[in-house]
């Protein structure tokens, strides 16, 4: 199995959480605890998810675990909308993390360019 990491950083207002690999578990929870921590990253921060270089292939269950999973562990630094940059190639499973994150509360987009995705996050208002 690939080695994974997911890193995040702030830019231009936005939170950015950046997937590759194969992310533990415990590697999620880890960058989730420093992004609420951080007094960088805003409340309620927009956020750009680029899962491009995610080699997980994930069940439709495993991507609305996941999304409890991101939308818990960010806690009050979630904002409303969230981006996520996709290649495409595991589209069941970001079908359902989009269902999944309106009963959340949080609008998703799906984008494979990043300029769009930024864009669409700026029309959101937030």
């Amino acid at each position: 199995m690939p080695a994974g990491r997911l890193t995040y950083r702030v830019e231009d207002g936005l939170l950015i959480l950046t997937a590759v690999g194969s992310p533990t578990f415990l590697q999620r929870r880890a960058t989730f605890e420093e992004v609420r921590t951080d007094p960088a990253v805003a409340e309620r921060a927009p956020l750009l998810l680029d899962t491009r270089a995610l080699t997980d292939i994930m069940t439709s269950t495993e991507g609305q675990q996941r999304l409890s999973e991101l939308v818990t562990g960010l806690g009050s630094k979630m904002g409303h909308a969230c981006a996520v940059l996709s290649s495409g190639w595991n589209p069941l499973a970001t079908h359902f993390f989009q269902v999944t994150a309106g009963e959340h509360g949080v609008r998703v987009g799906l984008f494979d360019d990043e300029a769009n995705a930024r864009r669409w996050l700026s029309a959101t208002g937030h």
